[in-house]
Protein backbone atom coordinates (compact mmCIF):
# COMPACT_ATOMS: atom_id res chain seq x y z
CA UNK A 1 0.00 0.00 0.00
CA UNK A 2 2.85 2.35 0.86
CA UNK A 3 4.53 1.48 -2.40
CA UNK A 4 1.42 2.51 -4.38
CA UNK A 5 1.23 5.87 -2.61
CA UNK A 6 4.94 6.54 -3.08
CA UNK A 7 4.67 5.68 -6.80
CA UNK A 8 1.70 8.03 -7.25
CA UNK A 9 3.55 10.74 -5.32
CA UNK A 10 6.68 10.33 -7.46
CA UNK A 11 4.66 10.48 -10.68
CA UNK A 12 2.88 13.64 -9.54
CA UNK A 13 6.10 15.21 -8.33
CA UNK A 14 8.17 14.59 -11.46
CA UNK A 15 5.45 14.84 -14.08
CA UNK A 16 6.06 17.57 -16.61
CA UNK A 17 3.26 20.13 -16.42
CA UNK A 18 1.35 21.00 -19.57
CA UNK A 19 2.23 24.45 -20.87
CA UNK A 20 -0.45 26.94 -19.89
CA UNK A 21 -1.18 29.78 -22.27
CA UNK A 22 -3.05 33.01 -21.76
CA UNK A 23 -4.58 35.38 -24.30
CA UNK A 24 -3.92 39.06 -23.60
CA UNK A 25 -5.71 41.84 -25.48
CA UNK A 26 -4.23 45.26 -26.12
CA UNK A 27 -7.67 46.77 -25.44
CA UNK A 28 -9.87 44.95 -22.87
CA UNK A 29 -13.17 45.79 -24.63
CA UNK A 30 -12.58 46.23 -28.36
CA UNK A 31 -15.00 47.97 -30.72
CA UNK A 32 -16.64 46.20 -33.65
CA UNK A 33 -14.67 46.79 -36.87
CA UNK A 34 -11.49 48.14 -35.24
CA UNK A 35 -8.17 46.30 -35.12
CA UNK A 36 -6.96 44.96 -31.78
CA UNK A 37 -3.72 43.15 -31.03
CA UNK A 38 -4.01 39.76 -29.31
CA UNK A 39 -0.91 38.38 -27.58
CA UNK A 40 -0.27 34.76 -26.68
CA UNK A 41 1.50 34.51 -23.33
CA UNK A 42 4.08 32.91 -23.13
CA UNK A 43 5.13 33.84 -26.64
CA UNK A 44 8.28 31.69 -26.67
CA UNK A 45 6.29 28.50 -27.04
CA UNK A 46 7.16 25.98 -29.72
CA UNK A 47 3.52 25.22 -30.48
CA UNK A 48 2.16 26.66 -33.72
CA UNK A 49 -1.22 27.81 -32.45
CA UNK A 50 -4.02 29.49 -34.38
CA UNK A 51 -6.60 31.99 -33.12
CA UNK A 52 -10.34 31.56 -33.64
CA UNK A 53 -13.26 33.74 -32.56
CA UNK A 54 -16.68 32.39 -31.61
CA UNK A 55 -19.31 35.12 -31.70
CA UNK A 56 -22.30 34.68 -29.31
CA UNK A 57 -20.96 31.37 -27.86
CA UNK A 58 -23.56 28.88 -26.71
CA UNK A 59 -26.45 30.46 -28.61
CA UNK A 60 -28.35 29.26 -31.66
CA UNK A 61 -26.74 32.03 -33.71
CA UNK A 62 -23.19 31.05 -32.73
CA UNK A 63 -20.66 31.76 -35.47
CA UNK A 64 -17.03 30.61 -35.56
CA UNK A 65 -14.40 32.55 -37.48
CA UNK A 66 -10.80 31.41 -37.97
CA UNK A 67 -8.46 34.39 -37.56
CA UNK A 68 -5.13 32.75 -38.43
CA UNK A 69 -1.80 31.68 -36.93
CA UNK A 70 0.03 33.64 -34.26
CA UNK A 71 3.17 35.42 -35.46
CA UNK A 72 6.70 34.71 -34.25
CA UNK A 73 6.28 37.11 -31.34
CA UNK A 74 3.07 35.40 -30.28
CA UNK A 75 0.84 38.17 -31.57
CA UNK A 76 -1.92 38.55 -34.13
CA UNK A 77 -4.21 41.41 -35.18
CA UNK A 78 -7.94 40.68 -34.91
CA UNK A 79 -10.79 42.80 -36.27
CA UNK A 80 -14.10 41.84 -34.57
CA UNK A 81 -16.86 41.55 -37.16
CA UNK A 82 -19.77 41.32 -34.69
CA UNK A 83 -20.59 43.09 -31.43
CA UNK A 84 -21.51 41.15 -28.30
CA UNK A 85 -19.86 38.43 -26.24
CA UNK A 86 -17.05 36.70 -28.13
CA UNK A 87 -14.89 33.77 -27.08
CA UNK A 88 -11.33 33.89 -28.38
CA UNK A 89 -9.52 30.58 -28.41
CA UNK A 90 -6.03 29.48 -29.26
CA UNK A 91 -6.02 25.98 -30.72
CA UNK A 92 -3.67 23.59 -32.40
CA UNK A 93 -4.65 23.11 -36.06
CA UNK A 94 -2.81 19.78 -36.22
CA UNK A 95 -5.63 18.05 -34.35
CA UNK A 96 -8.41 19.83 -36.23
CA UNK A 97 -8.89 22.50 -33.58
CA UNK A 98 -10.22 20.00 -31.04
CA UNK A 99 -7.73 21.00 -28.34
CA UNK A 100 -8.23 24.48 -26.96
CA UNK A 101 -4.99 25.69 -25.41
CA UNK A 102 -6.26 29.08 -24.17
CA UNK A 103 -9.64 30.81 -24.14
CA UNK A 104 -10.85 34.26 -23.21
CA UNK A 105 -14.31 35.79 -23.27
CA UNK A 106 -14.37 39.34 -24.59
CA UNK A 107 -17.18 41.92 -24.72
CA UNK A 108 -17.07 43.58 -28.14
CA UNK A 109 -18.74 47.00 -28.17
CA UNK A 110 -20.99 48.30 -30.94
CA UNK A 111 -19.43 50.74 -33.39
CA UNK A 112 -22.45 53.05 -33.01
CA UNK A 113 -25.40 52.81 -30.63
CA UNK A 114 -28.10 50.68 -32.30
CA UNK A 115 -31.13 52.80 -33.37
CA UNK A 116 -33.59 50.23 -32.05
CA UNK A 117 -32.01 50.44 -28.60
CA UNK A 118 -32.29 54.24 -28.56
CA UNK A 119 -35.98 54.08 -29.57
CA UNK A 120 -36.74 51.52 -26.86
CA UNK A 121 -34.90 53.68 -24.32
CA UNK A 122 -36.92 56.78 -25.27
CA UNK A 123 -40.21 54.87 -25.25
CA UNK A 124 -39.50 53.33 -21.84
CA UNK A 125 -38.48 56.72 -20.41
CA UNK A 126 -41.63 58.39 -21.73
CA UNK A 127 -43.79 55.57 -20.42
CA UNK A 128 -42.23 55.61 -16.94
CA UNK A 129 -42.04 59.38 -16.51
CA UNK A 130 -45.49 59.81 -18.08
CA UNK A 131 -46.91 57.39 -15.53
CA UNK A 132 -45.19 59.28 -12.71
CA UNK A 133 -46.61 62.59 -13.96
CA UNK A 134 -50.14 61.16 -14.17
CA UNK A 135 -49.87 59.68 -10.67
CA UNK A 136 -48.68 63.03 -9.31
CA UNK A 137 -51.56 64.87 -11.03
CA UNK A 138 -54.12 62.46 -9.61
CA UNK A 139 -52.59 62.69 -6.12
CA UNK A 140 -52.48 66.50 -6.20
CA UNK A 141 -55.96 66.73 -7.74
CA UNK A 142 -57.31 64.72 -4.79
CA UNK A 143 -55.61 67.08 -2.32
CA UNK A 144 -56.83 70.19 -4.15
CA UNK A 145 -60.45 68.98 -4.21
CA UNK A 146 -60.25 68.09 -0.49
CA UNK A 147 -58.88 71.58 0.26
CA UNK A 148 -61.75 73.20 -1.77
CA UNK A 149 -64.36 71.17 0.09
CA UNK A 150 -62.81 72.10 3.42
CA UNK A 151 -62.83 75.78 2.43
CA UNK A 152 -66.51 75.61 1.58
CA UNK A 153 -67.27 74.14 4.98
CA UNK A 154 -65.24 76.81 6.71
CA UNK A 155 -62.67 74.45 8.15
CA UNK A 156 -59.09 75.75 8.47
CA UNK A 157 -56.81 74.68 5.64
CA UNK A 158 -53.56 72.91 6.25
Amino acid sequence: MTRVFSTIFAVLLFARPVAAFDLVLEVPTPTEGSDVKVLLDPADSEAALHLAAIYRPGSRTEKREEIGPFGPGGEIVWRPSHAGITRLLAHDPADGGATERATRNVAVRFRHPPPGGILIFLFAGGFLFGGAILAMRWALAGEASAARRAKRRGAPST
